[in-house]
């Protein structure tokens, strides 16, 4: 499972998951960062945006706001957390463990939603 691969691999103190093709907007990093200074997990709503691509120039075609609720129930259920642009601190590695294999595409939402499960787990914090 390459993602587990890559996060036993780092070296810093927060991680921030992200896909190859993800953009992110700008101080999005600055913000999420802040964000970290009271809570050990935070993530935003995402833009979902669709893209042409003329010669080596993509230009955005539709855009689509992807918000949702930060409660844990509606996220076991309808898995609306979206994990790229997320961050949390490493520690929680040694708290919780690693991503399941076993939840193949899944891991991200299965991580999120044990940790946000843990009755000390810190306050999770959505920043738009």
């Amino acid at each position: 499972m390459p993602e587990m691969w890559g996060v036993r691999e780092l070296t810093g103190d927060v991680i921030m998951l992200s896909d190859d093709d993800d953009y992110f907007t700008p101080c999005h990093i600055e913000r999420m960062s802040k964000a970290l200074e009271d809570a050990d997990f935070v993530f935003s709503d995402a833009e979902i945006v669709s893209f042409e691509e003329k010669g080596a120039t993509r230009f955005p075609l539709s855009r689509r706001l992807f918000a949702y609720t930060a409660d844990i129930e509606d996220m076991r259920v309808f898995s609306t957390y979206v994990p790229s642009g997320s961050m949390y601190k490493r520690c929680i590695h040694d708290e919780i463990g690693y991503f399941d294999p076993a939840m193949h595409h899944y891991w991200d939402w299965d991580f999120f939603c044990v940790y946000h499960s843990m009755p000390e787990s810190n306050e999770c914090q959505r920043r738009a």
